[in-house]
């Protein structure tokens, strides 16, 4: 079996691409890692764990957090990891961040969609990033998995939902440095509950630390409408999970009614909607759920928390 020998002459365990004749050589000397990588992934050729790990050393420890936010969301804009990971005292650094994301991103870390994404977080178009097969390998969501170029969905509809559930953990680690939060716990697509996965579990935790004040969330953001079947589908669900659960204090189910339409009317249509589903569950359920507006999610959240540490100081 043939290896490829790298720049530093260590033999990597890894097949060379199959190529089509006639063969074609790299220069060890003069090729960079990202360009051996790079390589790999033009070859459309599956990446090794002893060839990942040669190249996983030259990530620093900010890089490894970008693609561990990146891989925990799916899909984050360049904005969001900016604000996430590049935040300073005298502002954001969107400069150094939009060098770091295209190193990422030549080396196969991460996978750019070739066009910006219009009406974001964030003002004018950004660029929109996912994990790709280096950085899936590196976060280990390809264990038993056949590699695979990231997906791109058919609409943008699902892009625009990813992305609310990314800016909401983006703002609420705002509102931690901000001091308004201690801690925050965010569990995207979480998977703990039968026949429901909500948008997340977000877990709060006072300024002060007292566990007794922490407060837990199931998150639904809606940003396009719904029949009134399926919305009393869900609701009923999270009614049943509630009756049945085991835990000591269960979650509140809250909703976040939003639009990805450019008409804001849109979004009280959907407010009233899941209200009325709200309205039509059991007396003794209703104080499970709570609804507010995508865009006073953090103040509704972060509230909640304060209410509850000055009740326990009054």
């Amino acid at each position: 079996m043939a290896y490829f020998q790298l720049p530093i002459g260590l033999p990597i365990d890894h097949p060379p691409p199959r190529l089509a004749a006639p063969t074609l050589y790299l220069a060890a000397g003069r090729a960079s890692p990202a360009t051996y990588l790079r390589f790999m992934f033009v070859m459309n050729d599956s990446v090794s764990p002893s060839f990942l790990d040669h190249f996983a050393h030259s990530l620093s420890a900010r890089d490894q957090l970008i693609l561990e936010f990146v891989g925990k969301f799916r899909w984050a804009l360049a904005g969001q990891v900016a604000r996430m990971h590049f935040a300073a005292e005298n502002g954001v650094r969107d400069r150094t961040c939009r060098d770091v994301l295209k190193r990422l991103s030549d080396a196969g870390w991460l996978y750019r969609l070739p066009r910006r994404l219009g009406r974001t977080y964030g003002g004018s178009g950004q660029y929109l990033y996912t994990l790709n097969l280096a950085g899936r390998r590196f976060t280990g969501q390809m264990s038993g998995e056949r590699p695979r170029k990231p997906r791109l969905p058919n609409d943008n509809s699902p892009l625009y939902h990813a992305l609310a559930i990314t800016e909401l953990a983006v703002r609420l680690e705002e509102a931690k440095r901000d001091g308004l939060v201690g801690n925050v716990g965010f569990l995207p697509e979480f998977t703990g509950l039968p026949h429901l996965r909500p948008d997340a579990l977000v877990g709060l935790l006072p300024p002060s630390g007292d566990l007794d004040d922490a407060r837990r969330y199931f998150v639904e953001i809606e940003l396009s409408r719904k029949d009134s079947i399926r919305l009393d589908e869900k609701l009923t669900a999270y009614t049943d999970a509630w009756r049945r659960s085991s835990w000591r204090r269960f979650p509140r189910v809250l909703y976040l009614a939003g639009s990805i339409s450019r008409f804001p009317s849109d979004a009280n249509v959907i407010y009233r909607e899941i209200e009325g589903a709200i309205r039509r569950q059991p007396a003794d359920a209703r104080h499970l759920f709570a609804l507010t507006m995508y865009e006073q999610a953090v103040q509704v959240l972060v509230g909640n928390l304060l209410v509850r540490r000055r009740g326990a100081m009054a």
